[in-house]
């Protein structure tokens, strides 16, 4: 049997936190230093909506053992730009807010967000982005460097 709902039904978050367990795992372009995620556009560059990301997000993170896990690349053009960032570039919006995530997962690792003040969302963060980026995270600088410049 199949059950068809509006979004205004599936996507509220009254039911998705009614599910005991829910996990919403979703991809992003960014991961901001203080835990938001960006997974709609780079520089001027739209590449997606929204979507469902953030009713799902925060959802799933509102259930009982629910949790939001978040993925993404920790670099990208061949390394030399980092996906985790000190802050979004100018206009670029904020999909997740911090507090609907719960963790962070990059080929380096997991950052575990939920209950961690900014200074410890920053740590956590800094240690799943690509090691060439770690350290200017930590110290909160902005960058982008290309190879050529390493």
């Amino acid at each position: 049997m199949v059950e068809f709902h509006p979004c205004s039904f599936t996507h509220a978050l009254d039911v998705l936190a009614a599910i005991d367990g829910l996990v919403a795992i979703n991809s992003v372009l960014q991961v901001d230093i203080n835990g938001s995620a960006n997974a709609e556009q780079v520089g001027d560059r739209v590449i997606s909506t929204p979507g469902g990301l953030p009713d799902f997000a925060r959802g799933a993170s509102a259930a009982k053992g629910g949790m939001s896990v978040i993925a993404l690349r920790a670099a990208t053009k061949g390394d030399a730009v980092s996906n985790i960032v000190t802050a979004f570039g100018r206009g670029v919006p904020r999909t997740v807010g911090a507090q609907d995530i719960d963790y962070v997962v990059t080929e380096y690792g997991v950052a575990r967000l939920r209950n961690k003040s900014p200074a410890q969302r920053a740590l956590e963060l800094s240690a799943v982005a690509h090691p060439d980026f770690r350290a200017a995270l930590r110290r909160g600088e902005t960058f982008n460097r290309t190879k050529e410049h390493s």
